[in-house]
């Protein structure tokens, strides 16, 4: 082994320099990956991946990635090259749909860098049957933007329209602009970041990337680069396209049907399906080929499968050809748009080519010894030693001079790694604290195992190299690959003031609901502001001035309700919320006490984590999410105490709280306990005991399941095994709540979605877990500041954070047509899965049952809808999770709490009809695991839909799962949440009072009972200073209003700082009546610290008058009477007189230093 591996390595780099073209034998999947990072390394050239599949070209550019991150060398000297995939369009050819926009985007930037750049390009063969737009539709159409450099806005307006990008308010995801004043939000396909460019005057003054969730720069730049965002681009001038479709059109015979494809043009329109016509914009269009530079290196891996693979694809698009044609669509020739295999290969001739294989063809090939390392997979036996046959291989491996890297998915993997294999006597380095070297050197002793944080594909030894990588999963068995796609971030909700439109409902704190008019600026008492008009019964008005939008909130009530609109002067509103404030108080003194029983009561010890929790962990099939992590440790931290832990896990369906479940199921299992999993559904029993089976399949722990489709006699069985101890897990519904259930040694109950058992069994659970571990999810989320405000009442983790792994559902709209329909379904069975069918109407299911048979009729359908029998409703649910249907035909009963990760198309009939958070919901029950996902959204194909309709398909079509749209449309859910949380008795008081008021009387109910002081009313502020946001630095109503009623909220000077530098930030310099603004704000602030609750002006200067809670410190009134600085007199005990005019901002800034003179001199409160 040892003489041989520089020989491979130097005959490998001798071959790429030399040879025309010749073969690697031996290699496959990351060895294959290995052998071309090194030959990308030694050549530095542009290199072209092939591969036979889109699954297999993933894999390549994941593992290749990997080596990158690993190689400490590649980092400076390559660091500027590029990695990526081509990857095929979404669709199928000739259809009336188009690519989902992230991959147009991905596309055009692939192209974009592979015709100027170094690196590794991976194309997937269904992407070489693709013709592509020309260079110079990408290269024709870069625009440089360098800091200093003059640009007219309105040709950059220009350049973004017709590049295909879209005009947003807010810029969250790839193709959308924004431009507001002197600033213009881009994000583009190539960038990670959007940019933020600030002008001065036509000159760019800065370029800044910033963050799409919290719209703040995050880091300037110099320059940067705009190209096309869509493949599909209209020219500036059509005429030329029109042409060119008269060309290809001219022996059509429909003319009507022609005549209106041909409108859709001449209105510049983007179609779903305007790629079919691709042609039309351009002369020619090209291949990957003509791309890439004449020193490229083309690789093959198993070149036979790549040309097999073009053919079919080439023969299925020519049959959708004439199967559009049979129907009469104007459709373009496949020659046109798609390359055939003879075309590849004429054009693969111009470049070095390099075929991979994993099976010798001849003698002359570059062989390779490769040995997978799944073997090494632990043994599935009980013996406390399982590990040791592992670490002997590896001892082994390191002995005979191997360079060994065991690959794992995260930090917290590693640290268990070495732990577990510490008590074999196996150390292991870290990446970081020894040298990283992927090719093969001399080693002349030794070379310690070293764990890399990383995702490889396949663990393997290449004997010639004497190079080995291990995988967590050779290890431990396998996981599921993460993709690079999306970034998680925590599912924040944004203000439900960004939302609000004129005839919304509206709470104003002190006058109860009404409907909000708009906005309207005013002058009074010689100042100009903006005020929020809101209509109460009777056509009465009301103007809040927009430094009072503290006191405003938008009604959001429960669904169902209609709230009561006030009328002005009524006591009516005083009473409502007095009731809303009675029953808070109840509810919070209950969870007060409970909590506090709680603390002084004795539980159970858990023991902490030895090696059998560490490979338990080990096993998880995905990588932790951040929040994930943190909701583990709070369960171990309240096991491991002796107080009985009683904690509540909040998260979204598939976001990961049954394995925070089952990971303290384990660790109770471990200390010789018992652990009852509480599910108020037989659908939800079955759930969890397919899950916890399969999790603790590979350790001695007994897992049985107790419901409804138990018979007697298994019933029997488990019952006696929860009696005799043989038993650890039992998974089920009330059933466990009965009399006849005796544990053995219960130490844990886990109660999943407790708000959906009636009050006699939650009574039970009360007893069951009074002095025992108790864990609580569901599946609402609960309002941030209902999480606050319980800190210390009730134990919570919230897991916010979607997993890594999870991929954007692909959205579309369409006209109820029945080849679509049939194609949907049939292509979710084909590979494997199964189909929701919501038709939200209980009479015409049997119709839509019949159109499905008609259509599929090898489809097997279960119908559900809400007005079945329980019992007969569950069967249904249960036979679908168990496959014995494919396709669930159901009303929008599925709208929450299943998760059937089998599940990845839904079709929703009727869409129009559907709210923004049901249909966010319901495509919501797709998408639960790391395979693509599909949600149609069908509308009438015979008549048109309303515009409001129409705007809710196209937010939820275009953005993916946690844009603003859904931000928006999950406050619903947390009023769930809020109910779920203290009661549903709780939901009448939200009804009535709105959910923000709701929630801030909770907030102040509870820090009442705990003894906190209640907060100081706001100052009111009555002073000559012009105060608004001009109309001309923030166009949109709303936004002012959203952005006014964030700064009457702020209580502290850092946090207006921060918003003030925000403000800057997204919209510029701010004009001198909104400087004003945030001057009275900090007024407000200071005041509220002074016990001021009023300033005015009067004909002498200006007046403080404070609130009762003032007492003057006798400090402060010597400070006052010897003052030569300020001049200030007491008027009585109550008002101070500010000899000096309030009417201008050197006024205001005297005001303000006056505020801070008396905080320090002293104030007493009572």
């Amino acid at each position: 082994m040892m003489e041989n591996s520089s020989q491979s390595l130097n005959r490998l780099f001798k071959c790429l320099e030399e040879e025309r073209e010749f073969e690697i034998s031996g290699v496959s999947s990351s060895s294959a990956s290995l052998i071309l990072y090194e030959a990308f390394k030694h050549t530095g050239k542009q290199i072209v991946y092939l591969a036979p599949s889109v699954k297999r070209a993933e894999e390549v550019l994941n593992d290749v990635l990997f080596f990158r991150n690993a190689d400490r060398k590649l980092k400076s000297k390559y660091s500027d090259s590029r990695t990526d995939i081509l990857i095929p369009w979404d669709t199928l050819p000739y259809e009336d749909i188009s690519p989902f926009h992230e991959i147009s985007s991905r596309r055009v930037e692939f192209l974009c860098e592979m015709m100027d750049k170094e690196g590794i390009f991976i194309i997937p063969a269904e992407s070489l049957v693709q013709k592509l737009i020309p260079r110079t539709s990408i290269s024709g159409k870069k625009l440089s933007l360098d800091t200093g450099s003059v640009i007219l806005r309105d040709s950059l307006l220009n350049y973004l329209l017709l590049s295909g990008y879209k005009r947003k308010d807010f810029v969250e995801e790839k193709g959308d602009f924004s431009i507001r004043g002197g600033i213009a939000d881009i994000f583009s396909g190539l960038h990670d970041f959007p940019i933020r460019i600030e002008f001065f005057g036509d000159e760019i003054s800065s370029i800044r990337e910033f963050d799409p969730h919290s719209q703040r720069s995050v880091k300037k730049v110099l320059s940067t680069a705009l190209f096309p965002v869509r493949e599909v681009a209209y020219p500036e001038n059509n005429s030329e396209l029109l042409e060119v479709f008269d060309l290809f059109f001219e022996d059509y015979s429909d003319r009507n049907r022609l005549m209106q494809l041909r409108e859709r043009f001449e209105r510049r329109e983007y179609f779903p399906g305007v790629e079919n016509y691709l042609p039309l914009f351009h002369k020619t269009l090209e291949t990957t080929f003509d791309y890439n530079s004449e020193d490229s290196i083309v690789i093959f891996e198993e070149k036979e499968k790549i040309f097999d693979e073009i053919e079919t694809q080439y023969r299925e698009a020519t049959k959708k050809y004439y199967s559009a044609v049979e129907k009469g669509e104007p459709v373009i020739e496949p020659q046109y748009i798609y390359s055939g295999c003879e075309e590849v290969k004429k054009k693969l001739c111009g470049f070095k080519r390099v075929a991979i294989s994993s099976i010798s063809s001849g003698d002359d090939s570059l062989k390779f010894t490769v040995k997978r390392t799944s073997y090494m997979h632990v043994q599935e036996d009980l013996k406390s030693d399982r590990f040791s046959s592992v670490a002997e291989e590896i001892k082994k491996k390191r002995d005979e001079g191997y360079r060994i890297y065991i690959t794992v998915r995260s930090e917290n993997s590693a640290e268990r790694m070495i732990a577990i294999f510490m008590d074999y006597h196996l150390s292991m380095g870290m990446e970081g604290r020894g040298e990283i070297v992927l090719s093969y050197t001399e080693n002349k002793e030794p070379f310690p195992p070293l764990i890399i944080v990383g995702n490889l594909t396949e663990g393997f030894f290449i004997e010639e190299l004497g190079i080995a990588f291990i995988t967590e999963e050779d290890i431990f068995g396998k996981k599921h690959s993460p993709y690079r796609r999306k970034i998680s971030t925590p599912l924040k909700l944004s203000s439900s003031f960004q939302s609000l439109k004129e005839g919304d409902y509206i709470v104003h704190v002190n006058y109860g609901v009404g409907r909000f008019l708009g906005i309207a600026q005013m002058i009074t008492a010689g100042r100009t502001k903006d005020f929020l008009m809101i209509e109460y019964q009777d056509n009465e008005k009301l103007y809040v001035p927009s430094e009072n939008l503290n006191l405003v909130q938008k009604y959001i009530g429960v669904k169902g309700s209609k709230p009561v609109i006030e009328k002005l002067g009524s006591q009516n509103w005083a009473r409502v919320k007095q009731k809303a404030k009675k029953a808070i108080e109840t509810m919070a003194k209950g969870l007060l006490e409970l909590y506090a029983d709680r603390q002084f009561s004795s539980g159970i010890s858990f023991s902490q984590d030895d090696n059998w929790m560490r490979e338990f962990e080990n096993r998880f099939e995905y990588d932790e999410t951040p929040h994930q992590i943190r909701a583990i440790k709070d369960v171990k931290k309240d096991m491991e105490s002796v107080k009985p832990m009683d904690r509540l896990i909040c998260g979204d369906v598939g976001f990961g709280k049954t394995e925070v479940a089952m990971r303290a199921a384990f660790k109770a299992v471990l200390d010789g306990k018992q652990v009852s999993v509480l599910v108020p559904t037989t659908i939800l029993a079955h759930q969890h005991f397919q899950t916890f089976s399969e999790r603790f399949s590979h350790f001695p722990v007994k897992v049985e399941m107790l419901s409804r489709f138990c018979n007697l006699s298994k019933q029997k069985e488990i019952l006696n095994g929860i009696r005799e101890k043989k038993v650890d897990i039992v998974i089920g519904t009330h059933k466990l709540l009965m009399g006849n259930i005796e544990f053995n040694d219960l130490g844990l109950l886990i109660v999943d979605e407790e708000h959906r058992f009636g009050v006699r069994h939650k009574e039970k659970i009360k007893d069951i877990a009074r002095n025992i571990d108790v864990l609580t999810l569901t599946a609402t989320p609960i309002p941030r500041t209902l999480q606050l405000s319980l800190t210390g009442i009730r134990d919570i983790s919230i897991i916010d954070t979607p997993p890594e792994e999870r991929l954007p559902i692909k959205t579309v709209v369409i006209k109820f047509n029945r080849e679509m329909i049939v194609r949907a379904i049939k292509n979710e069975l084909e590979r494997g899965g199964q189909v929701y069918f919501v038709h939200n109407n209980v009479k015409s299911l049997p119709a839509m049952e019949m159109f499905l048979k008609n259509n599929i009729p090898e489809v097997r359908i279960g119908v559900a809808h809400g007005q079945m029998k329980p019992s007969e409703l569950e069967k249904i649910m249960v036979d679908f999770v168990e496959r014995q249907f494919d396709l669930l035909l159901c009303t929008t009963i599925i709208e929450s709490g299943l998760d059937i990760p089998a599940v990845n198309t839904i079709v929703i009939n009727r869409a129009d009809r559907l709210g923004l958070a049901q249909l966010y919901q319901l495509r919501g029950r797709v998408g639960r695991s790391n395979i693509e996902a599909f949600a149609y959204l069908l509308v009438p194909a015979d008549k048109d839909i309303t515009d409001e309709a129409r705007k809710r398909l196209m937010v939820i079509e275009e953005l993916t799962d946690f844009g603003s749209g859904f931000k928006i449309a999950a406050h619903d859910l947390e009023i769930r949440g809020a109910g779920n949380i203290l009661g549903e008795a709780q939901s009448g008081n939200i009804a009535s009072i709105g959910y923000d008021l709701y929630c801030q009387l909770v907030e102040e109910t509870v820090a009442k009972l705990r003894g906190h002081k209640e907060k100081l009313t706001d100052c009111k502020i009555e002073v000559k200073v012009n105060a608004f946001i001009p109309e001309e630095f923030i166009r949109d109503s709303m936004e002012r209003v959203s952005i006014y009623k964030k700064i009457s909220e702020i209580s502290d000077f850092q946090e207006l700082d921060e918003f003030k530098k925000e403000i800057v930030d997204r919209y510029g310099e701010i004009p001198l009546p909104f400087e004003n603004v945030f001057l009275l704000s900090r007024l407000r602030i200071l005041a509220a610290e002074n016990c001021i609750e009023r300033i005015s002006d009067s004909k002498d200067g200006f007046v403080l008058y404070f609130s009762e809670a003032f007492v003057p410190s006798a400090g402060l009134v010597t400070h006052i009477a010897t003052s030569k600085k300020y001049p200030l007199r007491f008027l009585d005990d109550r008002s101070m007189l500010v000899k000096t005019p309030l009417n201008n901002r050197e006024g205001l800034n005297l005001a303000l230093n006056i505020l801070e003179f008396l905080k320090k001199a002293g104030i007493e409160k009572v």
